[in-house]
């Protein structure tokens, strides 16, 4: 009877571990993408370290698909907003069909709301500032399953391609103005606009800053004002301010639908997606 009572014992303890490891594969599994065959591995060899196992597997992936060597021409943008301050972030690929996929889409708006809620950088108001690649990757995605890095990783294990961040950005309004977002599309280009106000009233202040986004993305001027323009590399209607503005229903310029609203452009930002612009 000891014997057997031994036996069951040790086959309860076994039944057990055995349970805990596929718990922990399927957290690995889920964070990562990876395979269960390559988690399991992983978790081996990390002393059944969760987290030593998912870090292990990001940079696999990351070797892996670095030595190919290939092209990440591809990719799409993503912006999100809170209050006064905006970010948008670029992610790369290597083919239109993965830029294309909505998973990879929302990907790059969940970076930059990542970065956001981090306060990964917050610029000086009424500017625009690049934000540290390092500070987004390690930045906790809104559902807390994981890193920006990591959900990078898992995008890498499922689409096998190259998949990167490119570059992130941060505006920031002055106290009593607003910033306005506007993403085209399937994420190709976006626009951020910051503007100061002189007592304008705040939610038309707001839907201003949101319609010149969408003005920015259509009509792309390269600088603010005239004063900005350089001879030989920019042409006139290349200043925002002295281009019709195409949201007004009456025509006239931007600077008279600011002037009208009793506000003013203090940065905006035009990204184009493959572009350094």
């Amino acid at each position: 009877m000891r014997r057997m009572g031994g036996c069951m014992a040790g086959a309860m303890l076994q039944q057990r571990a055995a349970s805990s490891t596929v718990q922990l594969v399927r957290e690995v599994r889920q964070r990562t993408g990876a395979g269960i065959m390559d988690c399991k591995k992983a978790l081996e060899s990390n002393d059944m370290d969760v987290e030593a196992a998912v870090q292990a597997l990001a940079s696999e992936a990351r070797v892996a698909v670095g030595r190919l060597g290939r092209s990440t021409s591809e990719g799409c943008l993503g912006v999100a907003q809170r209050g006064p301050t905006a970010v948008l972030c670029e992610l790369q690929s290597e083919t239109d069909f993965v830029a294309k996929m909505e998973d990879f889409r929302r990907l790059a708006s969940a970076a930059a709301e990542a970065a956001l809620e981090a306060g990964a950088a917050v610029p000086a108001e009424g500017t625009a500032s690049e934000l540290a690649a390092a500070d987004v990757l390690k930045s906790a995605v809104s559902d807390g399953s994981s890193t920006v890095e990591e959900a990078l990783s898992k995008m890498i294990f499922s689409t096998k391609e190259t998949v990167s961040l490119k570059r992130a950005l941060a505006v920031r309004a002055p106290a009593g103005g607003a910033v306005g977002v506007y993403l085209h599309g399937v994420g190709k280009q976006a626009a951020v606009v910051a503007l100061d106000s002189k007592g304008a009233d705040a939610a038309a202040l707001e839907q201003l800053a949101k319609d010149l986004a969408v003005h920015v993305v259509a009509s792309s001027p390269k600088v603010l004002a005239k004063e900005d323009l350089v001879a030989g590399e920019h042409k006139a209607d290349d200043a925002l301010l002295e281009q019709d503005y195409i949201m007004a229903s009456a025509g006239g310029s931007v600077a008279e639908a600011l002037q009208k609203a009793g506000a003013s452009v203090r940065s905006f930002v035009h990204a184009v997606q493959g572009s350094e612009r």
